[in-house]
């Protein structure tokens, strides 16, 4: 039969069946859940021994503490400390082996088991071995073995659960408040006043991770400009594109008239405020066709961000003398088009 389907009440002629085996558990159980320690991560940190399978090296023994995990599509429990010989290197190389929890097939359970990795200069751990119906392997610590019996450590590589992906309506910052740290929130704008965007809850507090969907419009205005082109020729748009990170572009185009501002150098601003402990740099061009203000017909523009501000204040180099280098940018010629875009560490943590 082509179609098959379970776990029913009884075996029907269309496909059902009453039964499973253990491939076909394992099948259908592995698309409930990923490997993973049973234990959801709630807080900001842990000391490794208030986590589940925390494992030492005791004389000539490793021992692993009590635990539960999901391994392959099976639940695996220990409820008491578990002891096994701990591996030696007696050869001249070094190498790491693996300790696993591994679901065999063969024989119906999932148990501890230290995995051999192979001698070598630079050695890696023995891969996880992951094929249904077989041998399914969820990786708990590396146990790394130096050559000559000498130093033996282990490496952490445990996983959990954690709180997991919730979705708002609105009010993104406001639902996190309840959650525990580790929390990603979707702001799905379902009022459609804003933006749909994603956040996290972590270590570092609350923030935005990334925009979803379209990105956002602003306005850039002018810094020691006196008279700025017309709002609606001062076209911007950003969006947070990772956590504290931000793209944005800018295109000004003016008007007939050449604009004239500061004798240092014009400036623009930013959609959100930079951080503060490095000055950012970012570049762009102006596009002078009628080589207005006796400027050349395009020019090199370099935007150099303010830190902890919004302020970004722009350069070009010396038209006439190549060897002045980078003067300030203080006239917008007439006709010409300003664009220069880029990404910006930010400041949402208000450091």
């Amino acid at each position: 039969m082509a179609e098959i389907s379970y776990p029913f009440n009884a075996d029907s002629p269309t496909g059902g069946t009453k039964n499973v085996s253990q491939v076909e558990w394992q099948n259908m159980s592995r698309v409930w859940a990923d490997d993973r320690i049973d234990f959801t991560l709630t807080e900001t940190s842990y000391s490794s021994s208030a986590l589940p399978f925390l494992a030492a090296i005791s004389g000539a023994n490793l021992v692993v503490q009590a635990g539960s995990a999901w391994v392959g599509g099976f639940y695996y429990k220990n409820s008491s400390a578990l002891s096994k010989p701990a591996p030696t290197n007696s050869g001249s190389l070094p190498r790491i082996d693996r300790v696993v929890l591994r679901a065999d097939m063969s024989k119906g359970s999932v148990n501890l088991e230290i995995k051999t990795g192979t001698p070598s200069a630079n050695p890696v751990a023995p891969a996880l071995e992951r094929t249904p119906g077989g041998i399914w392997e969820m990786s708990l610590w590396l146990f790394n073995l130096a050559a000559n019996n000498g130093a033996r450590t282990l490496t952490d590589t445990r996983m959990y659960k954690g709180p997991g992906v919730v979705c708002a309506t609105w009010n993104a910052p406001q639902v996190s408040d309840s959650l525990p740290p580790g929390n990603f929130v979707i702001d799905m704008d379902s009022n459609n006043n804003d933006t749909q965007w994603e956040a996290f809850n972590g270590r570092d507090g609350f923030v935005v991770s990334r925009h979803l969907g379209k990105s956002r419009s602003y306005t850039p205005n002018f810094l020691n400009l006196a008279s700025s082109p017309a709002a609606a020729d001062r076209v911007g748009r950003w969006r947070w594109i990772a956590s504290n990170t931000f793209w944005f572009s800018i295109n000004i185009a003016n008007d007939n008239r050449d604009r004239t501002g500061s004798t240092t150098s014009l400036g623009l601003t930013l959609p959100q405020v930079a951080g503060k402990f490095n000055y950012q740099t970012l570049h762009g061009i102006v596009i002078n066709s009628n080589r207005s203000a006796g400027a050349p017909n395009m020019m090199q523009i370099t935007g150099r961000i303010s830190r902890g501000t919004s302020n970004m204040y722009l350069y070009t180099p010396n038209w006439k003398n190549l060897a002045e280098g980078l003067d300030g940018f203080t006239t917008l010629p007439a006709g010409s088009r300003l664009e220069i875009s880029g990404v910006v560490e930010a400041n949402q943590f208000n450091e």
